[in-house]
């Protein structure tokens, strides 16, 4: 094996092509893959621990999180975790890492269009009720719906992606939007003419709700059902989450079903880790689920795998990356 470079980086996930993997082996390294299927079979806490000794990086792009106890086993030898995607704060402890000496990058702004046009893909079918229209054909019911111009929707979260959807929704669509977010952005309230809210009041004014915010400890059911609360039953709200299930209180969610505050629920992934209630909540007919598929292009994917291994390279040769998270 030639190159600069030595030891094993172990790839998680499939999101990786062939040819950048053959930059890591060109590079000199081993890349290790865990056995597995198609869909790929997600390590446990054990696994992989037991997959990363030895390795001096990791390539997460599928469901494993690197814990403490995980980075613990494999330190001193890892030096990077490089993530494939934006949200790695519900994957990878940065904290326990950055104490380790190991470092952890992100693929911010390379997914921003592929999982903006999927949400408002899913906007527009739950509005429209297109895949019902579709797959029933004439026996679905000849219920008119309306046009999504002119209807509020808000969005919780305005970062690249959150940005992106607003722009589609209101220079495509011109809708009606508003917006909720940590940190207020002025520059572009102006620049798409977009009002900001109070969670609580965003959630009882719109028509339709947008989730887009990471999973943290912050954000963990962070809607719920005093959020549902404010607006009157029977109300009718659409809730579309392309982010992570857990940013929605599921107990909270389904009392709004039942309530009649949401008329339905959409969600790209689902809660990972399954109880009684998110059991029956996925059982239900007003909530659909995709499976986490939002930025499953070509064009996002193969711009995720060369953002993250460019990241891994240049930590492994002792150089400064942009995109370390901690």
């Amino acid at each position: 094996m030639s190159g600069d470079l030595e030891g094993r980086v172990l790839v998680l996930g499939d999101s990786v092509p062939t040819n950048f993997l053959n930059d890591l082996r060109t590079a000199g390294l081993e890349v290790r893959n865990p056995p597995g299927s198609f869909p790929p079979a997600i390590l446990d806490e054990g696994e992989f621990r037991d997959q990363l000794q030895g390795c001096r990086a990791c390539l997460l792009g599928g469901d494993e999180i690197a814990t403490a106890s995980v980075l613990q086993a494999a330190a001193p030898e890892l030096r990077v975790v490089s993530f494939l995607g934006v949200g790695y704060e519900s994957f990878v402890d940065a904290e326990a890492a950055a104490k380790l000496g190991i470092k952890v990058t992100n693929t911010p702004g390379v997914l921003s269009d592929s999982v903006a046009e999927f949400t408002v893909g899913l906007v527009l079918d739950a509005w429209r009720r297109i895949s019902e229209f579709v797959t029933l054909g004439h026996a679905a019911a000849q219920v008119k719906r309306h046009d999504l111009r002119g209807h509020r929707v808000g969005i919780v979260g305005l970062g690249a992606i959150g940005t992106r959807i607003v722009e589609i929704l209101t220079r495509g669509f011109e809708a009606e939007v508003a917006y909720f977010s940590r940190t207020r952005r002025p520059g572009i309230e102006e620049e798409l003419g977009i009002a900001f809210r109070p969670l609580d009041r965003l959630v009882r004014e719109v028509d339709c709700l947008i989730v887009m915010v990471p999973e943290t400890a912050a954000t963990v059911g962070m809607i719920d059902r005093e959020t549902f609360a404010g607006r009157e039953p029977d109300s009718r709200l659409i809730r579309v989450n392309t982010s992570r299930a857990d940013v929605v209180e599921p107990d909270g969610l389904s009392w709004a079903i039942d309530t009649g505050r949401v008329e339905s629920a959409w969600f790209d992934g689902f809660y990972r880790v399954p109880s009684a209630i998110t059991e029956a909540l996925e059982k239900r007919p007003e909530v659909e689920v995709s499976p986490h598929v939002a930025s499953l292009t070509y064009e996002a994917r193969d711009a995720m795998a060369e953002r993250a291994v460019g990241s891994l390279l240049n930590l492994l040769r002792g150089g400064e990356d942009e995109y370390v998270v901690n």
